[in-house]
């Protein structure tokens, strides 16, 4: 998103529980890789909004660098 990060640790709250929601859903076998989608994106936003907290110096440093590698 790159907005800020609290919008990315927004985004990555609605998305994942969005992303729950998809996957409790009744579906067969071959829907399951296409239902993570919103897990997975939640993770990506969850992961930018370490990093915008990291880079403003609310959170140490050593979140950083598993971030960036994450990323």
């Amino acid at each position: 998103m790159c907005f800020s990060a609290p919008a990315s640790l927004a985004a990555s709250g609605a998305l994942a529980v969005s992303g729950v929601a998809v996957l409790r859903m009744p579906k067969k076998k071959n829907d399951i890789p296409l239902s993570l989608f919103p897990l997975i994106f939640a993770m990506h936003q969850l992961i930018e909004g370490i990093l915008w907290l990291s880079y403003t110096g609310v959170i140490s440093d050593t979140y950083r660098q598993g971030a960036i590698y994450a990323y």
